[in-house]
């Protein structure tokens, strides 16, 4: 089933391929936060439109009853986001848009935020979550 994630990733995104280095680590969804119903994996890297990894972005996701903690990308662009769902998941092919930021960078040009939707597979508490791919594009370059 981690494959029909990143099937359904591909027809938001513009490229589909795990980002190089990021590994898939396989754990199950545990309570971190009380009323949590489930959680799912985004795996991702953030990107200029040369493909040229931006690192330091912060990565997070925006979504009603969705929590996820801020994550910094590596030098490559990786990002890994562990997404936890309170109070009730979304349904099977609800969106989920996966957010980056730029912060106190003086020369970059354009925008300092950018975002993609994903459709993830919420897994139950003690069940393994899929690995959705996610690949943000900030079109300028630094």
């Amino acid at each position: 089933m981690k494959w029909l994630s990143a099937l359904l990733a591909c027809a938001v995104l513009t490229a589909c391929d795990k980002p190089a280095g990021v590994e898939l680590e396989v754990a199950k969804c545990t309570e971190d936060e009380f009323g949590m119903d489930g959680c799912t994996d985004i795996v991702g890297r953030v990107v200029t439109n040369s493909d040229q990894p931006v690192a330091g972005a912060y990565t997070l996701t925006r979504h009603g009853t969705l929590s996820s903690s801020i994550v910094t990308t590596d030098g490559d662009g990786h990002f890994r986001l562990r997404v936890s769902c309170i109070l009730g998941c979304p349904a099977a092919g609800d969106s989920v848009w996966i957010r980056a930021f730029v912060l106190n960078r003086p020369n970059w040009p354009g925008s300092t935020i950018e975002s993609v939707a994903v459709r993830p597979r919420f897994a139950p508490l003690g069940e393994v979550p899929d690995s959705t791919v996610a690949i943000i594009r900030f079109p300028q370059q630094p």
